[in-house]
């Protein structure tokens, strides 16, 4: 009995030890579908030809993977050398200690879900005020976008429960713009600043509504949309963490002049303040904000903090500077929890400052009394991970996710 009871009483403390390091603290909000995982190098990571196989070259740091885990012991992996995809295998250790994990999903420059979008006139300097300011409601059109991958959309008119149809350039039939989804065209949305333009991805024409109220595609580039979305993006169905240590950018200088340590001030070393006002954005907005971007504002403006990270006067001046572009504002901030409750349940999300750290409360969830929280670079000693975390309200209150202090986002709705 004594025996038993000293192995159950090791085996709890092997998995309250354990368990953090593998991000199975909280509750994980978002589960990957495909056994394939995106990874960034921390350090130079040892590839062998096979499992238990001979050394073959190493993988620099900051570089990007992906992995499968083939055995106990082994995963292989693909990574690029001198431009060219190459394969190999690395050890379970090497995997845990050397590798970053990141939600390596392609980059929609707008989420899954439904928005309202309006006409702009086509004009060359994309300028949001320049919308027309009397449009009705007949005016807007109400539409669902989803992502079909390599940049391009489906687009569903929720009004009348039809798709939008491909471009009739190279079609002899008979055209109507909204039809079947089995014959619905695909989309690439374009940035002009505050604005979208909707390119046919077979004509490369662009969509518009001409004077009688009649959309059509003309070759005028600078045809343009407002888009807005009528609720959150991050749903408890639809999740996404933007991270900085992502090989897209994890090598990043985030500064001012020469970088005198390659390895410092980084995005990945410093960047949490720029990826939870990415994260933050895309979660009110549904819409990808460019994170250079961010980042140069910040470094111009002084509010980039070099060997350390950004200021928090940050969160307020990114929205004057960029709100309307992105279609948000700064809602306040505050250090009252019982606050940021009410205010997310309202559908604000919160930049959160945490020790030495800033973090995005994005949802909460009022049956399971939880907030879904977004860490862009999720660390063992937080417990967190890379497809977000569902907490308690008492980690928010102590420990290594106590917040300080709540900085809140809002978008701009489409007027009723």
């Amino acid at each position: 009995m004594r025996k038993r009871l000293f192995f159950c009483i090791n085996l709890c403390l092997f998995l309250f030890l354990i368990l953090p390091l593998y991000g199975h603290a909280f509750e994980r909000a978002y589960e990957r579908r495909t056994e394939e995982i995106y990874a960034t190098v921390r350090h130079s990571l040892a590839v062998y030809d096979d499992i238990g196989g001979d050394f073959l070259t190493y993988v620099d740091e900051f570089k990007g993977i992906k992995a499968w885990r083939e055995s106990t012991n082994w995963y292989r992996i693909e990574y690029k050398k001198k431009g060219k995809t190459c394969t190999g295998w690395i050890t379970r250790g090497d995997f845990y200690s050397d590798c970053l994990i990141y939600d390596g999903r392609e980059k929609q420059i707008l989420a899954d879900g439904e928005y309202e979008m309006a006409y702009s006139s086509p004009f060359p300097k994309y300028s949001v005020s320049a919308l027309d300011q009397d449009l009705t409601l007949d005016d807007r059109f109400h539409l669902k976008f989803t992502f079909l991958g390599d940049g391009l959309f489906l687009v569903k008119n929720t009004q009348n429960g039809k798709y939008l149809q491909p471009d009739p350039l190279y079609s002899k039939k008979a055209y109507h713009f909204w039809g079947p989804e089995k014959t619905a065209g695909a989309f690439r949305l374009i940035r002009k600043e505050g604005l979208f333009a909707v390119r046919d991805s077979v004509s490369g024409r662009y969509l518009v509504k001409n004077n009688d109220g009649i959309i059509c595609f003309v070759r005028n580039k600078y045809a343009c949309w407002r888009i807005r979305r009528y609720d959150k993006a991050i749903t408890k169905e639809s999740i996404r963490v933007f991270a900085q240590f992502d090989a897209d950018w994890a090598d990043h200088y985030y500064g001012s002049g020469k970088n005198e340590d390659p390895s410092s001030n980084l995005f990945t070393t410093s960047g949490c303040g720029i990826f939870s006002t990415v994260n933050a954005i895309y979660a009110v907005t549904g819409m990808f904000p460019d994170p250079y971007e961010l980042a140069e504002y910040a470094v111009k403006k002084d509010y980039r903090i070099l060997d350390n990270g950004t200021d928090s006067g940050f969160f307020k001046a990114a929205a004057k500077k960029f709100g309307e572009k992105y279609g948000f504002r700064y809602d306040g901030s505050t250090g009252s929890i019982d606050r940021l409750k009410k205010k997310v349940q309202k559908g604000d999300v919160a930049v959160t400052h945490v020790p030495g750290h800033y973090v995005v409360i994005a949802s909460y969830d009022k049956k399971r009394k939880k907030f879904l929280l977004l860490d862009p670079y999720h660390l063992n000693k937080r417990a967190t991970n890379a497809y977000g975390d569902w907490i308690k309200l008492s980690d928010l209150e102590d420990g290594n996710l106590m917040g300080y202090e709540f900085y809140f986002y809002k978008a701009e709705r489409p007027e009723e």
